[in-house]
């Protein structure tokens, strides 16, 4: 039954169309509230069920890309070692069926919308073959190093991640193991360091200051650091890597020290916008 018709019943009089948000019995001034879309009905809280799939693939999608990458770290791989691997393997890991590097970054980055079948087969038979002792002949030891340190994905009773796990992943249906997956608190790293590298970005160009004489500014401000905090400083306002969420208040300490000197307009709209 119709919201019209319900609300008729209630009046004991017949039906008229809705006006704007209300519904109204005729013969009467009595109006009732109705939603405007179906969708607040069926219990989706914007009113759009395609809209609020939509908003859980998207976050899904993130979320797959930043266990990808944790993954990738953790084997400390590049994005090219599994094409490199392909390469130099192709009995092993046939050239179609390749993690292409640039493909690999998409992939992290959360920039592939709408991915191929193919892709979820191609991380299903690069995971397949890291469950294998022989991993094909490669000549580079650097990469010989990598491929053969490196770790599958496996589900908690140790069955190796094939294409349909991925694929499930993808969506959002399947998470990936506990030490890989992305916790809150490099969640939270990863869009302040967004945010430190827009700021970072914004103020020397202000400042009319090259980003590298401006990055080596902001390390001064930092104080002596070891040497991998310097590099992941850099690595994140230049190429936008995400800090270790230990790193994150050091480098904002610093660039905010910076900032105020260099481009101090800045951190008072970055205040006006955090109060409102």
């Amino acid at each position: 039954m119709s919201i019209g018709k319900k609300a008729a019943r209630r009046c004991g009089r017949p039906a008229a169309k809705p006006h704007g948000n209300t519904v109204r019995c005729e013969g009467t001034n009595y109006r009732r509230p109705f939603a405007k879309s179906t969708g607040i009905l069926l219990g989706f809280p914007n009113g759009n069920p395609v809209q609020s799939l939509q908003h859980k693939l998207d976050a899904a999608r993130v979320q797959f890309g930043k266990f990808l990458r944790n993954w990738r770290r953790s084997n400390d791989w590049s994005v090219t070692t599994a094409q490199d691997w392909a390469k130099a393997c192709p009995a092993l890991i046939p050239w179609p069926l390749r993690v292409a590097g640039g493909q690999w970054g998409n992939l992290e980055n959360g920039k592939v919308q709408q991915p191929q079948p193919s892709t979820f087969i191609q991380l299903g038979v690069l995971n397949e073959c890291l469950a294998l002792e022989d991993r094909g002949p490669i000549k580079d030891r650097t990469l010989r190093d990598r491929v053969q340190r490196a770790q599958p994905v496996r589900h908690p009773d140790g069955r190796v991640w094939g294409a349909e796990d991925w694929f499930a992943c993808y969506i959002g249906k399947l998470e990936g193991p506990p030490a890989l997956w992305p916790r809150q608190d490099e969640i939270d790293a990863e869009s302040e360091t967004k945010r430190l590298r827009n700021l970072f970005d914004q103020a020397a160009e202000l400042a009319g200051v090259r980003p590298v004489s401006a990055a080596m500014q902001v390390l001064r401000k930092a104080g002596d650091l070891p040497m991998e905090q310097v590099v992941a400083i850099e690595n994140a306002l230049f190429a936008g890597e995400r800090l270790a969420p230990a790193i994150v208040p050091i480098a904002r300490q610093a660039l905010d020290a910076w900032v105020r000197e260099a481009a101090p307009e800045l951190i008072s709209s970055e205040a006006e916008t955090g109060a409102s």
